[in-house]
């Protein structure tokens, strides 16, 4: 009964420490709300302008982007980036959009509290409307994220 009863005790005390060392462990995706006012091109898919949760996984190094009210979604895959920004805005959230001419792509992603950003690399589309674009047109837009 003794053998038992420790064994039970080793057993539960390896469970509690388990679980304790998971809920200490950094969350590896971040949802985000955002309201993004145009339509854009997310890898080779336009995606209409409205209300997006977006799901950085940056363990899976996936970019998940689902419409609110239309449910259309899109799964992008993101390499670490090598951009990184002030301490002061790192609790922001940001969508990063680079502009060819009248078409905005979406380029990169900045969770709340990180200092390096998360890119997409350059889709078939866009390389073609790199080459198709003058130069002049061609800028970064980037939009805050307002996440809940």
């Amino acid at each position: 009964m003794k053998k038992i009863i420790t064994k039970s005790g080793i057993l539960i005390a390896a469970g509690l420490a388990i679980c304790a060392t998971a809920a200490a462990a950094p969350p590896t995706a971040t949802l985000m709300r955002i309201d993004i006012p145009f339509s854009f091109l997310a890898g080779e898919k336009s995606m209409p302008a409205g209300i997006y949760w977006v799901r950085l996984d940056a363990r899976s190094h996936t970019l998940d982007l689902t419409a609110a009210n239309e449910g259309a979604s899109r799964r992008l895959l993101v390499t670490d980036g090598h951009a990184t920004r002030k301490e002061s805005v790192a609790s922001r959230g940001v969508l990063s959009f680079r502009r060819y001419g009248s078409t905005l792509v979406l380029k990169g992603v900045y969770a709340p509290g990180a200092m390096e950003s998360h890119n997409l690399p350059p889709s078939k589309a866009e390389i073609e409307l790199a080459k198709a674009t003058v130069p002049a047109t061609t800028g970064e837009a980037t939009v805050d994220l307002p996440y809940r």
